[in-house]
């Protein structure tokens, strides 16, 4: 369960326990409305409201703890992001800046797409196939028109920028 399905999650602890809306809120000493937005996930809950719905419910200590946990990140990542805005997002992409400048090798896994000297040119044409281009416009995206490896080769050098901080080569074109 992730922050998102919190709300929901507490619905359906609280429809099959069997009590209405109503009275959870009542015993949880908040308003219908506030449970109400609360379950449909239009508010995060804190997490003494979180806490206040289960213990209204009558949930049992170990489900009660798994819920507490999901709320307390919450809580957390919103805490975090509201004081990056006080202190302004320069700061944070300052931050970021200064860890990427350090960056002497920089790894990326996407499980979607197969990687660079892999690709063949029948799983390139598959994957641009899927964006519903001509022959014509997969052709002039190639910079070796004709040959049968272009589309691959075409990919793959367009992926790597020769002014890359992390390839640190700007003389001449890398590919992975």
């Amino acid at each position: 369960m992730n922050k998102a399905e919190l709300g929901s999650a507490l619905r359906a602890l609280r429809q099959a326990s069997g009590w209405e809306a109503k009275t959870v809120a009542r015993r949880a000493a908040m308003s219908g409305s506030k449970l109400s937005k609360i379950e449909n996930g239009s508010v995060m809950p804190s997490v003494v409201d979180v806490d206040q719905i289960l213990t209204a419910i009558g949930i049992s200590e170990e489900i009660k703890a798994e819920y507490m946990s999901v709320a307390r990140a919450a809580a957390t990542e919103a805490t975090a992001w509201r004081l990056y805005r006080r202190l302004g997002y320069h700061r944070k992409q300052q931050q970021i800046q200064a860890i990427e400048s350090r960056t002497t090798l920089l790894r990326l896994f996407q499980p979607s797409l197969v990687p660079g000297l892999l690709q063949t040119p029948e799983y390139v044409q598959a994957v641009l196939g899927r964006k519903n281009l001509t022959a014509d416009q997969l052709a002039r995206s190639s910079p070796f028109p004709g040959s049968p490896v272009s589309i691959s080769v075409s990919c793959r050098f367009r992926c790597v920028r020769p002014t890359s901080p992390v390839t640190r080569s700007r003389s001449r074109m890398t590919a992975w």
